[in-house]
């Protein structure tokens, strides 16, 4: 069967492509990886110049989404990679930038940059993941953009990322998602007052019409 149009609204592609650091985050099912992955692929289909680094920090799961929307088709223009710690995650960033000196990269994925950081509440744990922080950081005076998934902790009031402080002063712009119901699901620049609903679907992302910000409680 076809893949359903992935076309992202303009006001959210050009939200992206203006910034070299985006953090996108949500509770679980949001589809932050759903979004994520559907970005990638609409650069690699746009150009041909267009290489990729995607690093899941939760296992092989996301692999399954990979085959729906035929990332693997685009051979090794995009690479994929597991990091099994905090620190096996450092290695793999200082990875990506070995491999821009040889092949420039467009983009670097980490989902989810803060799940190893989450579990261990550590002084290690923090320098670890700020040098983390730092080298992606380091991508992006190269010219590669960087996309950065955070997992959040529920409080009584809100849901906040781990270590939202040093993410929130580290990245360009933040995109805030919730699930509104089953399969449909809300992207929220909150900072500009844009959202945008959207559905997943198996063959890919159905865009919906926009909201408001104000709306998402």
């Amino acid at each position: 069967m076809p893949r359903l149009s992935i076309e992202f609204p303009k006001w959210l592609l050009d939200a992206f492509e203006s910034s070299k650091t985006i953090l996108i985050y949500g509770p679980e099912g949001s589809g932050k990886t759903n979004l994520v992955l559907t970005y990638i692929l609409t650069r690699l289909m746009e150009s041909s110049s267009c290489r990729a680094v995607y690093v899941s920090t939760e296992g092989s799961s996301y692999m399954d989404r990979v085959r729906q929307l035929s990332l693997l088709d685009y051979g090794d223009r995009i690479l994929f990679a597991e990091a099994l710690d905090a620190i096996h995650l450092l290695s793999l960033v200082v990875r990506s930038l070995v491999i821009h000196t040889r092949t420039p990269l467009s983009i670097v994925a980490i989902d989810s940059i803060n799940y190893h950081y989450r579990a261990e509440s550590s002084i290690h744990a923090l320098k670890v993941f700020l040098t983390t922080l730092i080298l992606l950081k380091a991508l992006t005076h190269h010219g590669v953009q960087v996309l950065a998934v955070a997992q959040v902790r529920e409080g009584e009031d809100d849901l906040e990322p781990s270590g939202f402080k040093y993410l929130h002063s580290w990245c360009d712009r933040v995109l805030r998602l919730y699930t509104i119901r089953g399969p449909h699901k809300r992207v929220c620049d909150e900072s500009r007052g844009r959202c945008q609903d959207f559905v997943i679907h198996y063959r890919g992302i159905q865009w919906l019409q926009s909201g408001k910000a104000r709306d998402t409680s």
